[in-house]
């Protein structure tokens, strides 16, 4: 990912990465059968001294993020482009464009996409590295 300046980054369409393959900055589980694509843009691994990690995220249509659970850290979605299913606890929300998703630390989430669009959101976590909220799958 171009850094074109210390305290900035460009996202690419080259440098998104299969959640299912793909720690992003920590010692995490990632399971095989979660479909999404992201891309961290700003962390401290990225910036240095960054208190929040800022990053991209897809779900391609017929896809799914696994519903889990962060111990350590809240996380907000924000809706970009497409629609998709977002789980928040045993709610189902339909997120549009425009849509601000905050989710607490340890409450249960993920997200599905069953539309013929895909579905694309920013999400910024409220640790300096997305592995320092922890990740458990339920």
């Amino acid at each position: 990912m171009p850094k074109i300046h210390p305290l900035i980054v460009q996202a690419t369409e080259e440098e998104f990465v299969d959640t299912a393959h793909y720690v992003p900055d920590g010692p995490i589980e990632v399971r095989p059968d979660d479909d999404t694509v992201t891309q961290t843009l700003l962390s401290s691994r990225t910036v240095e001294d960054c208190a929040v990690t800022f990053a991209l995220a897809k779900v391609p249509p017929g896809s799914h993020h696994l519903r889990h659970y962060h111990p350590h850290g809240s996380e907000i979605y924000y809706v970009t482009k497409g629609t998709c299913t977002v789980f928040l606890g045993e709610e189902e929300i339909e997120a549009k464009p425009g849509m601000a998703i905050y989710i607490p630390p340890g409450m249960v989430h993920g997200d599905r996409n069953e539309t013929d669009e895909t579905c694309e959101m920013t999400i910024v976590c409220s640790t300096p590295t997305y592995a320092e909220m922890g990740l458990i799958y339920v």
